[in-house]
Protein backbone atom coordinates (compact mmCIF):
# COMPACT_ATOMS: atom_id res chain seq x y z
CA UNK A 1 0.00 0.00 0.00
CA UNK A 2 1.67 3.43 -0.99
CA UNK A 3 0.59 6.58 1.50
CA UNK A 4 0.69 10.14 0.59
CA UNK A 5 4.55 11.01 1.47
CA UNK A 6 2.87 13.62 4.40
CA UNK A 7 2.16 10.27 6.29
CA UNK A 8 4.48 10.22 8.62
CA UNK A 9 6.49 6.84 9.85
CA UNK A 10 5.43 5.89 12.98
CA UNK A 11 1.42 6.67 11.65
CA UNK A 12 2.49 5.12 8.32
CA UNK A 13 3.70 1.85 9.48
CA UNK A 14 0.73 1.76 11.58
CA UNK A 15 -1.87 2.14 8.23
CA UNK A 16 0.12 -0.32 6.30
CA UNK A 17 0.34 -3.25 8.97
CA UNK A 18 -3.19 -2.64 10.22
CA UNK A 19 -4.82 -2.45 6.83
CA UNK A 20 -2.85 -5.60 6.19
CA UNK A 21 -4.20 -7.15 9.53
CA UNK A 22 -7.78 -5.99 8.81
CA UNK A 23 -8.54 -7.22 5.12
CA UNK A 24 -7.75 -10.63 6.26
CA UNK A 25 -11.14 -10.69 8.18
CA UNK A 26 -13.86 -11.94 6.34
CA UNK A 27 -16.45 -9.54 8.13
CA UNK A 28 -14.30 -5.78 6.83
CA UNK A 29 -15.28 -4.95 3.60
CA UNK A 30 -14.15 -1.91 2.93
CA UNK A 31 -11.41 0.78 5.10
CA UNK A 32 -11.06 4.70 5.10
CA UNK A 33 -8.73 6.89 6.81
CA UNK A 34 -10.18 10.07 7.98
CA UNK A 35 -8.99 13.25 9.93
CA UNK A 36 -5.48 14.60 9.12
CA UNK A 37 -5.04 11.56 6.96
CA UNK A 38 -7.96 13.74 4.52
CA UNK A 39 -7.00 17.25 4.64
CA UNK A 40 -3.30 16.34 4.39
CA UNK A 41 -2.32 17.87 7.48
CA UNK A 42 -0.46 14.69 9.14
CA UNK A 43 2.42 15.30 11.65
CA UNK A 44 4.58 13.46 14.01
CA UNK A 45 1.75 14.32 16.66
CA UNK A 46 -1.69 13.41 14.57
CA UNK A 47 -3.29 10.28 15.63
CA UNK A 48 -5.10 7.95 13.13
CA UNK A 49 -8.94 8.00 11.77
CA UNK A 50 -9.78 4.61 10.58
CA UNK A 51 -13.31 4.28 9.02
CA UNK A 52 -13.67 0.13 9.32
CA UNK A 53 -16.51 -1.06 6.79
CA UNK A 54 -18.12 -4.46 8.19
CA UNK A 55 -20.77 -7.09 6.95
CA UNK A 56 -22.03 -7.84 10.08
CA UNK A 57 -24.45 -4.84 11.70
CA UNK A 58 -23.68 -6.88 15.33
CA UNK A 59 -19.92 -5.96 15.20
CA UNK A 60 -20.97 -2.31 15.30
CA UNK A 61 -21.63 -2.49 18.70
CA UNK A 62 -20.03 -5.99 19.90
CA UNK A 63 -17.24 -4.41 22.11
CA UNK A 64 -15.76 -7.38 23.38
CA UNK A 65 -15.26 -8.45 19.28
CA UNK A 66 -14.14 -5.24 18.15
CA UNK A 67 -11.43 -4.81 21.21
CA UNK A 68 -9.99 -8.49 19.74
CA UNK A 69 -9.78 -6.88 15.72
CA UNK A 70 -7.70 -3.85 17.79
CA UNK A 71 -5.44 -5.90 19.41
CA UNK A 72 -4.60 -7.65 16.51
CA UNK A 73 -3.75 -4.42 14.61
CA UNK A 74 -0.26 -4.17 17.83
CA UNK A 75 1.06 -3.40 21.09
CA UNK A 76 -2.81 -2.29 22.46
CA UNK A 77 -2.41 -0.38 25.63
CA UNK A 78 -5.76 0.72 26.60
CA UNK A 79 -9.04 1.74 24.58
CA UNK A 80 -12.30 2.53 25.61
CA UNK A 81 -15.84 3.53 23.48
CA UNK A 82 -16.49 6.40 22.38
CA UNK A 83 -19.91 6.92 24.41
CA UNK A 84 -18.51 10.74 25.75
CA UNK A 85 -18.62 11.86 22.13
CA UNK A 86 -22.04 9.81 21.70
CA UNK A 87 -21.24 7.25 19.46
CA UNK A 88 -20.83 3.66 20.59
CA UNK A 89 -19.51 2.58 17.57
CA UNK A 90 -15.77 4.45 17.99
CA UNK A 91 -12.96 2.40 19.79
CA UNK A 92 -10.21 4.88 20.86
CA UNK A 93 -6.96 2.80 21.20
CA UNK A 94 -3.73 3.69 22.36
CA UNK A 95 -0.88 1.73 21.31
CA UNK A 96 2.84 1.82 21.95
CA UNK A 97 5.64 2.10 21.81
CA UNK A 98 5.60 3.60 20.20
CA UNK A 99 2.55 5.99 21.47
CA UNK A 100 0.23 6.08 19.18
CA UNK A 101 -3.85 7.29 19.29
CA UNK A 102 -6.20 5.14 16.91
CA UNK A 103 -9.50 5.72 16.51
CA UNK A 104 -11.52 3.21 15.01
CA UNK A 105 -14.86 3.56 13.34
CA UNK A 106 -16.46 0.34 13.05
CA UNK A 107 -19.59 0.84 10.38
CA UNK A 108 -21.95 -0.93 8.09
CA UNK A 109 -22.31 0.89 4.51
CA UNK A 110 -25.71 1.96 5.36
CA UNK A 111 -24.06 3.83 8.28
CA UNK A 112 -21.69 5.70 5.63
CA UNK A 113 -24.58 7.94 4.33
CA UNK A 114 -24.56 9.71 7.33
CA UNK A 115 -20.95 10.67 8.41
CA UNK A 116 -18.71 13.96 9.09
CA UNK A 117 -16.46 13.71 6.15
CA UNK A 118 -15.41 11.69 2.97
CA UNK A 119 -12.98 9.59 3.95
CA UNK A 120 -10.03 8.16 1.76
CA UNK A 121 -10.29 4.82 0.68
CA UNK A 122 -7.48 2.46 2.01
CA UNK A 123 -9.49 -0.72 0.80
CA UNK A 124 -12.25 -1.15 -1.09
CA UNK A 125 -12.56 -4.81 -2.56
CA UNK A 126 -16.22 -4.88 -3.43
CA UNK A 127 -17.15 -1.35 -4.15
CA UNK A 128 -18.68 -0.42 -0.86
CA UNK A 129 -21.72 1.72 -1.49
CA UNK A 130 -21.12 5.32 -0.27
CA UNK A 131 -17.65 5.51 0.24
CA UNK A 132 -17.07 7.42 -2.97
CA UNK A 133 -19.97 9.34 -3.10
CA UNK A 134 -18.98 12.57 -1.72
CA UNK A 135 -21.24 14.20 0.61
CA UNK A 136 -22.44 17.89 0.21
CA UNK A 137 -22.08 20.46 2.86
CA UNK A 138 -25.86 20.10 3.77
CA UNK A 139 -26.15 15.95 4.74
CA UNK A 140 -22.98 16.24 7.02
CA UNK A 141 -23.97 14.94 10.37
CA UNK A 142 -22.87 16.83 13.77
CA UNK A 143 -22.86 15.06 17.14
CA UNK A 144 -23.83 17.32 20.05
CA UNK A 145 -23.28 16.18 23.80
CA UNK A 146 -26.15 15.91 25.71
CA UNK A 147 -26.35 15.90 29.59
CA UNK A 148 -26.46 11.58 29.51
CA UNK A 149 -23.48 11.82 27.33
CA UNK A 150 -21.58 12.85 30.55
CA UNK A 151 -20.07 9.72 32.22
CA UNK A 152 -17.48 8.81 34.52
CA UNK A 153 -14.83 7.30 32.60
CA UNK A 154 -12.70 5.98 35.43
CA UNK A 155 -14.97 4.53 37.64
CA UNK A 156 -17.83 5.11 39.91
CA UNK A 157 -16.02 7.10 42.81
CA UNK A 158 -16.09 10.90 42.80
CA UNK A 159 -13.36 13.17 42.04
CA UNK A 160 -11.27 14.07 44.87
CA UNK A 161 -9.37 17.41 44.83
CA UNK A 162 -7.09 18.10 42.31
CA UNK A 163 -3.26 17.93 43.34
CA UNK A 164 -0.14 19.45 42.30
CA UNK A 165 3.04 17.42 40.72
Amino acid sequence: MELPPYVPKVQGDFLVHAVGILIADARIIGIGAGGSFVSGEMDDYSDVDLLVVVSDPSLCTDIAARIEIASRLGLLLTCFTGIHVGDLRLLICVYGPPVLKVDLKFVTADDLKHRVEDPVVLYDPISVPYIPVPISSGSRMRFGLGSYLVVRRFGGASCSKPRRY
